[in-house]
C-alpha cells in the first residue's frame, strides 16, 4: 500500500521508507522487525523547539505540537500499559468499513493532513521573517527541501509553484491547487474523524489539522464568548465589533453574587502603628489586596512608584482604615515590624528584579520579600538563590481570584524559602478564601521550594486555558449545530452549574450569556470581536510541557486556538474562499439528546485537561525536588481562583486516598466518571467534525485519553523511521535497555547515531 501511495500524491522519502521498513523481517523471529521495536519515540529536540517557538510568536502550529507531545506520551510505557488493563474502552471498538475504500479515504486525510502541517510550518517561518525582518524566499525553501531531506518530496514543487504564483500568500490554503485538494479530502479527513473516535483509535496529528482547516475558516470564532469571560473575572476589556481598536469593560449583571458580605473596616486612628506588612505596586490587585488585609485587621503600609497614587488610594479607597503611606522605600522600610514582610504586586520581569535590588540594600537578614505577580517560576528560583545568599528569605506566591478574589478572598499558593513561612502563615491565611465545613479551611497553604509556588499558579492558568476553551467550544456547538438562542443557552449552563460541572466558570458563563448589549438591544457576547487576548501564562505552562517532556495536549490546543483567533482578518478571507461551512455530510441531531452528550463530553475533557495539569507539576516535582502535596494543593484551588469547583474536591479525595497517584484517570472516581462520559465524547467529536466545527480541546482530551490506555502506540513505526534515515538506534522488546541499529538497506555503515530521550 504505501509502495503504491508512493507513486502518487504522496510521493516522498518518508512514504517510500515506510513501506521498505514494513516488509523487513525480524531474522530472529521470522516476523515483521517493526513489531518486535518498543514503542517509545525520542527525539533529538528540533520538533520541540519548534513548539516552543511558535507558543512564543503566538502561531498555531497545532499539528507538530501534537506530534511532538505523541511521542512524549509514547515515553510512559509503563503507565499506558497499566492504564490498558483498567481504563475501558469505547463500546464500539470496531465497526464495518469496506477494505478499499477506507485505505482510500486514509491516503485523502493524510495528503490533506499534510497540506495542514506544511501550511503551519510556513506560517511559523512567515511569522519568524516579520519579528527578526529576515527575506525568506519561500519558494526557494520549497526547493532546498526537494532534495536530499528527510521530507523531500514531489508536494515540495507545489509549494514553489504557490510561492511563485504570489511571493506574498498568507497561508498554502489560499493557493487555488491546495485549496482544490482539500476540497477534494476533507470528507475523507471528516470520515476518518468518525471512525477512529468511534474505534477509540488516538489520531492526534489527523485531529490537529482538521480543527485547524475548521478553525481558519471560520470568520466567527467562539473567542468572543472568551474575552467575556476574561472580561468579567479580571477586566482585561473586550473589543466591540462596531468599535474595532477600543477596549472596554462592562459590568456584568451577578458580578457582585460572588462577592461575601463586606466586612466593615477596622479603624483604630493609631498611625504610629507600625505595620504588619508592607505592599508595593497600587494597581486594584494590589489596592483589593491591601484592604483585604485591613479587613483582617493587619496593618499595611503601602508605596507606588509614582507616589502620588499613594495619596489617592488613602483618601479614596483605603480612607478611613489603618492603611498607611510610604513617600520612599526607606520610609516603607522604617514603618514596618521585623522581621519586615513587603509584597510586590508590580509587573513580572525586570520591574521586580529592580524592586529587588533596592529592597535587599535596606533590608536585614531574616526580612521578607514576596512577590505576588504572575512571575516565570524560573525568575522565582533565581530570586530565591540570590537573597539568601545576602541574609534575606523570598517567597513567590501565586495570587488567582482576579480583583474580587484579591478583595475579598485569594486563593494563594506560597513557596520559595521556607523559613519565611511562620511568619507567612498568620496574614495569608487569614486573608484567603475559605471553604469546607463552616468555611474552616483556608485555600493557602505552603506549596514547596524555591519556583514551586509559581509553579503551581502557572499550572492553575494553564487549567483555566483549558476549561475555558472547552466551555467555548461547547457554546459554539450549541449556536451552530443546534441553533440555540443566548438566553436558552444561559439557562442551560445555569443548570449545569448545580450539578458535576458546578464552577465559578460555568456559573458566569451563564451571566455572560444571558447580559444584553445597551446599544444594540442584542446579547452583548455576540457584540464581542472573537480575538483573543492571553497575559502569558497558559503560553509558559505548553512550553514547560514541551520541555519537561509532559503529554499537555489539551492546554495547548486551548492556547494556540487563542492564537488562531487572533488572526481574524486571514480568517475572513479563509471564510470565503475556503468551502461552505456545511458539506452536506451533516447528521440530523436532536437536541435535548445533544445538549446531555455535550454536558458529559465536557465533563469528560475536564478530568483530561486537570489529569494533564497534575501530570506536569509531578514532573516539576521530580525535575526540582519538590515535595508538592496535589490534595492540598486541589483545596487551595477549592475557593478562591478561577477554576474554583466542586470537582477539585475529588481531586483531593483522589490525592488523599492514593498520594504517589501516576495520573488522576488511574483513580477508581474518576476512572468510573470518564467511563460513563466516554461515549458522549466520542459522539461530540465526531458529530463537530462533519459539521465542520472547530473543537480542538475536545478533541485532545480524546485522543490523549485513547493514547494513555493502548498499551502499543506506532511509535515504534517512527523509531524505525528514525534509524532507518539517522541511525538513532532502537530498543527491541525482547532486550530492554539495549539500543541496537538495523542497517534497513544494505548501504549503510555500522556507526550509529547519539540516542536522545524525550
Amino acid at each position: 500500500i504505501f509502495e503504491k501511495w508512493n507513486s502518487e500524491e504522496l510521493e516522498s522519502f518518508l512514504v517510500e521508507i515506510t513501506a521498505d521498513i514494513l516488509k523487513f523481517k525480524d531474522p530472529q523471529t521470522g516476523q515483521a522487525l517493526v513489531t518486535q521495536i518498543y514503542d517509545s519515540a525520542g527525539q533529538k529536540g528540533t520538533g520541540k523547539w519548534t513548539g516552543i517557538c511558535a507558543l512564543d510568536l503566538g502561531v498555531p502550529v497545532t499539528l507538530i505540537a501534537q506530534a511532538v507531545f505523541a511521542r512524549c506520551l509514547s515515553s510512559l510505557k509503563q503507565e499506558r500499559i497499566e492504564a490498558s488493563k483498567i481504563l475501558p474502552s469505547s463500546k464500539e471498538t470496531s465497526i464495518k468499513v469496506e477494505k478499499i475504500k477506507f485505505l482510500n479515504q486514509i491516503n485523502k486525510a493524510l495528503y490533506a493532513a499534510k497540506i495542514i502541517s506544511y501550511a503551519q510550518g510556513f506560517m511559523l517561518m512567515k511569522s519568524a521573517a516579520y519579528e527578526y525582518s529576515w527575506t525568506l524566499n519561500y519558494g526557494n525553501i520549497a526547493m532546498m527541501w526537494r532534495g536530499g531531506c528527510i521530507i523531500r518530496s514531489v508536494f515540495l514543487g507545489r509549494i514553489k509553484d504557490a510561492f511563485e504564483k504570489a511571493p506574498n500568500l498568507k497561508n498554502l490554503l489560499l493557493d487555488d491547487f491546495f485549496r482544490g485538494a482539500l476540497k477534494d479530502c476533507q470528507i475523507a479527513l471528516r470520515e476518518i474523524n468518525v471512525v477512529a473516535a468511534q474505534c477509540g483509535i488516538p489520531i492526534p496529528t489527523i485531529r490537529a489539522a482538521l480543527n485547524f482547516f475548521d478553525g481558519y475558516r471560520s470568520a466567527v470564532l467562539p473567542a468572543n464568548l472568551l474575552q467575556a469571560l476574561r472580561d468579567y473575572f479580571g477586566s482585561h476589556t473586550y473589543e466591540r465589533i462596531d468599535d474595532l481598536g477600543r477596549f472596554v469593560h462592562t459590568d456584568f449583571p451577578g458580578e457582585g453574587r460572588h462577592q461575601p458580605s463586606k466586612k466593615a473596616l477596622i479603624t483604630t486612628h493609631e498611625s504610629s502603628t507600625r505595620a504588619d506588612i508592607g505592599l508595593i505596586g497600587l494597581a486594584v490587585m494590589g489596592q483589593n489586596l491591601v484592604l483585604n488585609m485591613n479587613d483582617h485587621g493587619f496593618v499595611v503600609c503601602v508605596y507606588n512608584r509614582t507616589v502620588s497614587k499613594v495619596d489617592e488610594f488613602l483618601a479614596n479607597e483605603a480612607k478611613g482604615t489603618n492603611v498607611q503611606g510610604a513617600k520612599s522605600l526607606e520610609e516603607l522600610v522604617s514603618k514596618l515590624k521585623t522581621p519586615r514582610r513587603i509584597m510586590l504586586l508590580v509587573k513580572a520581569g525586570s520591574a521586580v528584579d529592580e524592586f529587588i535590588e533596592k529592597l535587599s540594600k535596606l533590608l536585614d537578614k531574616g526580612d521578607i520579600i514576596i512577590d505576588g505577580g504572575n512571575s516565570d517560576y524560573r525568575d522565582t528560583q533565581r530570586r530565591c538563590k540570590v537573597l539568601r545568599e545576602k541574609g534575606l528569605f523570598f517567597v513567590g506566591s501565586g495570587v488567582s481570584g482576579g480583583e474580587d478574589g484579591a478583595r475579598y478572598g485569594p486563593s494563594l499558593m506560597p513557596g520559595g524559602s521556607v523559613e519565611a513561612w511562620p511568619s507567612l502563615k498568620p496574614i495569608f491565611q487569614a486573608i484567603a478564601a475559605k471553604v469546607g465545613p463552616n468555611q474552616s479551611e483556608s485555600c493557602c497553604d505552603w506549596v514547596g521550594d524555591n519556583g514551586a509556588g509559581h509553579f503551581v499558579k502557572m499550572v492553575h492558568n494553564g487549567i483555566e486555558y483549558g476549561d475555558m476553551q472547552l466551555i467555548c467550544e461547547a457554546y459554539h456547538l450549541m449556536k451552530d449545530v443546534l441553533n440555540i438562542d443566548h438566553d436558552e443557552m444561559s439557562a442551560i449552563f445555569k443548570t449545569w452549574n448545580s450539578k458535576q460541572l458546578e464552577s465559578y466558570l460555568i456559573e458566569i458563563t451563564a451571566d455572560v450569556l444571558k447580559t444584553i448589549d445597551e446599544k444594540t438591544g442584542r446579547p452583548l457576547v455576540t457584540q464581542i470581536n472573537d480575538s483573543a487576548g492571553q497575559k502569558g501564562t497558559g503560553k509558559w505552562t505548553a512550553i514547560c510541557a514541551l520541555d519537561m517532556g509532559v503529554p499537555v495536549t489539551l492546554i495547548a490546543e486551548a492556547v494556540f486556538a487563542r492564537c488562531l483567533s487572533s488572526l481574524k482578518a486571514e480568517r475572513v478571507e479563509a471564510a470565503s474562499k475556503l468551502l461552505p461551512k456545511f458539506d452536506g455530510v451533516s447528521p440530523k441531531i436532536e437536541k435535548s439528546e445533544f445538549v446531555h452528550e455535550i454536558n458529559q463530553a465536557l465533563y469528560a475533557a475536564k478530568i483530561i485537561s486537570y489529569a494533564q495539569g497534575f501530570m506536569l507539576m509531578q514532573a516539576a516535582a521530580k525535575e526540582y525536588d519538590w515535595d508538592l502535596n496535589y490534595g492540598s494543593i486541589a483545596m487551595m484551588w477549592r475557593g478562591g481562583c478561577i477554576i474554583r469547583s466542586v470537582f477539585l474536591g475529588r481531586i483531593k479525595d483522589a490525592f488523599d486516598k492514593t498520594p504517589d497517584l501516576k495520573s488522576l484517570l488511574l483513580d477508581e472516581f474518576f476512572r468510573q466518571a470518564f467511563k460513563d462520559c466516554q461515549d458522549s465524547l466520542r459522539k461530540v467529536v465526531s458529530i463537530a467534525g462533519r459539521f465542520g466545527i472547530p473543537i480542538p480541546a475536545f478533541s485532545a482530551a480524546l485522543d490523549f485519553y485513547d493514547g494513555y490506555r493502548c498499551a502499543v502506540l506506532p511509535a515504534n513505526l517512527i523509531q524505525a523511521q528514525r534509524d532507518y534515515f539517522g541511525a538513532h538506534t532502537y530498543e527491541r522488546l525482547d532486550q530492554p535497555g539495549q539500543f541496537v541499529h538495523t542497517n534497513w538497506t544494505g548501504r549503510g555503515g555500522r556507526v550509529a547515531s547519539s540516542t536522545y530521550q524525550a
